[in-house]
């Protein structure tokens, strides 16, 4: 069974797996290809594979799995797996890294297949003419906000944060809308104009509000945290302009059954939600007063193209077990304020 896991046989609620310590819970759907999916050429073959062609691939990144090895004696990664697939013979392909999402979040991400696209992307990534949409669930009951600050790779405390410094740091800027509420928790969608390391994590934990399953930047949260198996956060839309054709293309996608079971489980008995799964139509803009705080930009264009649904795969699964009693974790919580931060020691150099 292991070795199914490491060849790609076996998926977790729709999603391959390729970690045999996973832990699976009750009514997760696990299924098992002989044939195996990691080296399947045609693209309905490979659910996570959202779009593919000469210049670009998009692909539905599963939580838990690194963008590239954090170090090099890691086996497995989104660009190994991506590449993999993508090879011929036995030969992994070759593909450039744009842009990259934390090991704990899902969703959609883009890779280059040629020098000429990695130029363009990263050229539209630069400039902020790409759209990326998150969907995340937070503590407290958030606000629909527009977070402007300077990034710092240490704030004074060994974490990265926002600064007041007028020459340290990036400027990061995060449009906040918020979705529902339940109770102490807020379903929120984020819309990033700028692309720093952690800049959603960050502007949301300093708001008072950190991410459910937030381990790093949730230590000054008074509150009482919910545990949860991983960092709830989701990259729902993505587009882009093709780098050789020019059309814009813009890619949607539901957040896993994690996220979604989560949620669900915080409803009131009897109601539903009104935004998961995602609707078709594009969520409108924020307003004008939750821009106010963010400098004038131009929107990027929110046109989708309906990509072709996927062709039926042959799967056999079952379900586990559904358990009678208990919850899995335990809820933590935070106590403290947090204090005063020290002037940054940084030179206002950080990771790229």
């Amino acid at each position: 069974v292991r070795s199914w896991i490491e060849q790609g046989k076996i998926a977790l609620n729709g999603a391959l797996v390729f970690e045999s310590q996973r832990t699976v819970a009750g009514g997760d759907t696990i299924e098992f290809f002989p044939t195996g999916q990691r080296h399947a050429g045609p693209k309905s073959d490979v659910p996570w594979v959202v779009h593919r062609d000469s210049q670009v691939v998009v692909v539905d990144k599963p939580a838990g799995v690194a963008t590239v090895p954090y170090e090099n004696s890691e086996r497995d990664s989104l660009d190994r797996r991506v590449a993999s697939v993508l090879g011929t013979k036995g030969r992994s392909a070759a593909i450039h890294v744009v842009h990259r999402l934390d090991k704990e979040t899902s969703g959609l991400l883009v890779f280059a297949r040629t020098d000429a696209a990695l130029k363009s992307l990263k050229n539209q990534f630069r400039f902020h003419t790409t759209h990326r949409r998150y969907l995340a669930i937070v503590h407290g009951r958030a606000h629909s906000v527009t977070y402007k600050s300077r990034l710092i790779q240490d704030r004074g405390d060994g974490i990265r944060g926002s600064t007041n410094h007028p020459e340290l740091g990036r400027e990061a800027i995060t449009h906040v809308r918020v979705l529902e509420v339940r109770g102490e928790l807020s379903l929120i969608e984020c819309e990033l104009e700028t692309g720093r390391t952690h800049q959603i994590r960050i502007h949301l934990s300093e708001a008072g509000h950190p991410l459910v399953g937030e381990r790093v930047y949730s230590r000054g949260y008074t509150g009482p945290l919910e545990s949860a198996p991983r960092l709830l956060l989701h990259a729902a839309e993505l587009g882009f302009d093709h780098p050789t054709e020019g059309q814009r293309l813009a890619y949607k996608q539901d957040p896993p059954e994690d996220f979604l079971t989560f949620w669900a489980a915080r409803a009131p008995a009897g109601t539903k939600s009104h935004v998961l799964p995602l609707p078709n139509a594009a969520s409108p803009p924020l307003s004008a007063e939750a821009r106010s705080t963010a400098s004038p930009r131009t929107p990027a264009p929110r046109t989708n193209h309906e990509r072709a649904a996927a062709a039926p795969r042959a799967a056999s699964s079952f379900k586990a077990s559904r358990p009678q009693g208990g919850s899995r974790g335990n809820s933590r919580s935070g106590s403290g304020k947090r204090s005063q931060s020290p002037p940054p020691r940084t030179s206002g150099k950080r990771r790229g």
